[in-house]
């Protein structure tokens, strides 16, 4: 093992330097993401992978992290860690990288965003402690058609929920290169410090809806089992809405465009998203901000 842990090392950083690499994307680094329809053997199954594989894992990270870190370039170690909705799987440490990429983001379910409240619970705990720790991450997340824009607001809103200083997210439909127009919406940097526990973001006097402030205004989602109905906001919003997005023509245009309408009650269906301005984007100058409560 010493050999393979040597020779593997020696050869991914030389390969890094022959192709002027920043680092290595470990893809799937979670044997028990998807299987590849092949059966688990036993010591990759709960309880075995507990008290076997998942320290040999936590070890085998380090020794990378540890080796990258000695190197003059300093490469990084970015590992796909799946969905984080494994819940009996509290051992393989989710710190011990430079930054991952959550494959599944938005998805804790069979169809995806049907599963249990609790699972985006975890999820979304699991990769604000990726965020805290200052790691990168990747959100990503597969959308069911181009043209989903309620699921497309969603994940996205679930995304301003986590976002960091090293965060990014990407959605994608058809596998080509995509562009959707909310990645283009301006709301300056937060004003609602990053929570410890997602729950910290749920704001009763507005029906349990999740809600993060930025400067330019405010996101909410709605990750619960029914539609929250908000007869009064106390105040006018801008509502962001998408129109088109998807795969970028040979010429390079960004598809899609945003509208805004100005808001004064809300009703958010479960697994739905909403960002609303502060100041309507189409008159001219800023103004000042402007809370609701």
């Amino acid at each position: 093992a010493d050999t393979w842990t040597s020779y593997w090392l020696t050869n991914v950083v030389d390969e890094m330097r022959q192709n002027g690499a920043d680092g290595v994307f470990a893809d799937t680094f979670d044997p028990l993401i998807g299987g590849f329809d092949t059966p688990l053997p036993p010591e990759m199954q709960y309880p075995g992978a507990i008290t076997g594989l998942y320290p040999q894992l936590n070890v085998w990270q380090q020794t990378i992290l540890d080796h990258f870190t000695s190197t003059t370039e300093h490469f990084l170690f970015v590992p796909n860690y799946g969905a984080l909705v494994t819940g009996w799987n509290n051992v393989l440490s989710h710190a011990l990288c430079d930054g991952c990429m959550v494959e599944g983001f938005g998805d804790w379910g069979t169809p995806p965003l049907a599963g249990e409240f609790s699972d985006w619970q975890l999820q979304m705990n699991r990769c604000l402690g990726i965020v805290r720790a200052g790691k990168g991450l990747i959100a990503q997340h597969y959308l069911a058609s181009a043209d989903a824009t309620d699921e497309r607001m969603f994940v996205l809103g679930m995304y301003l929920l986590i976002k960091g200083d090293h965060t990014f997210v990407n959605l994608l439909a058809s596998g080509d290169l995509e562009w959707y127009p909310e990645y283009g919406i301006d709301l300056g940097m937060h004003t609602t410090p990053l929570a410890t526990n997602v729950d910290e973001y749920a704001h009763q006097a507005w029906g349990g809806l999740y809600r993060r402030h930025f400067q330019k205004g405010t996101v909410v989602v709605n990750p619960t089992g029914s539609t929250v109905n908000l007869p009064s906001l106390g105040g006018t919003y801008w509502r962001v809405v998408p129109s088109g997005g998807g795969d970028v023509p040979a010429g390079g245009t960004a598809p899609g465009t945003l509208s805004y309408v100005a808001i004064t009650s809300l009703s958010l269906a479960s697994n739905r998203g909403a960002v609303l301005l502060f100041n309507d984007p189409n008159a001219s100058g800023i103004g000042e901000w402007k809370y609701y409560e």
